[in-house]
């Protein structure tokens, strides 16, 4: 079924469609039986709905058809209600907040599971917000189109009637909703690669989940380590303070990163550094010198090159979490330069590569770091 399609209670060729969740039956008792389990509220007073015992011609003749028609307005309604009462809600001292799904369920007086997906249909109505700034293409053919985000950017909006983001960006070029097949964190600029048509996004997604797909980042660290090439290995968890951090912990998840040194920088900034989030004591930190390092995750955890290297002691310039923050720029100095992944068609690899953001270069610059020619290979 189209995504464009709107709430329709049948279709006399394909069968009975659930004017809550869409699902399709072909047989009536099959059908009544979905109902009855998955939103038994619009039943109520429709006595045709909850007879399963009806033969196809019962139907036709009980017009059942106008019965589920009235039962998709219901539900149209309802969803309104969910949406209004989900985002509107204000708390003592006046200030909006968004109640979560059990909230809203006590209002209703609905179950959680039947409000959850109320809500995921709900907000997947809503068309996106196309916004009109220009993006900068890296690749593009019929099935994927590659970008570089520049930084202080979302990848994603966070409610889809709001702009903002690089999602509403590419829906501007291209006309149509995307499928973003990943994300960066806003401060972090680089390669973002989208799917233009939804029957490749699974195959996408797989590559990205089992770590086929591989990834390069360029940050610039405080201090020199010690190694040309070196690897932290911590399992990353959530922060017990923090609820943005992440943390190595013992019961963290498996993680791993590989590093290249491919620049270093003599330059004192003692005297442009101030304390971060989790670093309050800037005496523990190196701020005498720097390196440019290539970062390549083998996993995907979040935060994962910030909190290696943060654990390695080498914090990114720029971190106000987990490294210091730096006159010489608002934001931590990560950029997702490389990514490699296979074509799902073609079945051929695309290399694809973001060129450096001009905070970026300016940071080189006032470090006196070049930019090597060529990266490290991607092979593990």
């Amino acid at each position: 079924m189209g995504k464009k399609r709107k709430l329709d209670a049948v279709k006399q060729q394909d069968g009975f469609f659930c004017p809550a969740c869409n699902q399709m039956a072909l047989k009536w008792p099959v059908f009544s039986r979905h109902l009855q389990r998955c939103c038994p509220d619009l039943l109520s007073g429709k006595d045709q709905l909850c007879d399963q015992g009806l033969e196809q011609a019962q139907i036709e003749a009980e017009n059942i058809r106008e019965t589920l028609k009235q039962a998709v307005a219901e539900e149209e309604v309802l969803r309104r209600q969910c949406i209004q009462l989900t985002f509107t809600g204000v708390d003592d001292e006046g200030d909006r907040i968004r109640r979560d799904v059990a909230a809203v369920a006590k209002l209703m007086e609905l179950p959680e599971a039947r409000i959850k997906l109320m809500l995921h249909r709900a907000l997947r109505a809503i068309p996106l917000v196309a916004d009109e700034e220009p993006i900068t293409v890296i690749y593009e053919d019929d099935d994927l189109l590659a970008v570089s985000k520049p930084p202080f950017l979302v990848t994603a909006p966070k409610h889809r009637w709001q702009g903002g983001s690089l999602v509403n960006r590419v829906l501007n070029y291209l006309g149509k909703p995307p499928h973003p097949l990943h994300r960066l964190d806003m401060n972090t600029s680089g390669v973002v690669l989208f799917a233009k048509t939804p029957d490749i996004v699974a195959a996408m997604h797989e590559q990205f989940r089992e770590q086929q797909a591989q990834k390069q980042y360029l940050a610039i660290g405080l201090g020199i380590p010690n190694q040309a090439t070196f690897s932290a290995d911590g399992p990353i968890g959530q922060h017990p303070t923090l609820k943005v951090a992440r943390m190595v912990c013992g019961d963290g998840l498996p993680s791993r990163t590989d590093f290249w040194v491919l620049g270093k920088s003599e330059v004192d900034f003692t005297s442009e550094v101030a304390p971060s989030e989790l670093v309050p004591d800037i005496s523990s930190l190196e701020t005498r010198k720097a390196s440019l390092l290539c970062c390549a995750p083998r996993t995907g955890r979040t935060h994962q090159i910030r909190v290696h290297l943060a654990h390695s002691g080498h914090p990114i310039a720029g971190d106000e979490i987990y490294g210091l923050k730096v006159t010489w720029t608002p934001r931590q100095l990560l950029h997702a330069v490389r990514l490699r992944v296979t074509h799902p068609r073609t079945n051929k690899p695309l290399d694809l590569q973001a060129p450096l953001p001009e905070d970026f270069e300016k940071a080189l610059a006032r470090l006196g770091i070049d930019m090597p020619q060529q990266l490290p290979d991607l092979t593990p």
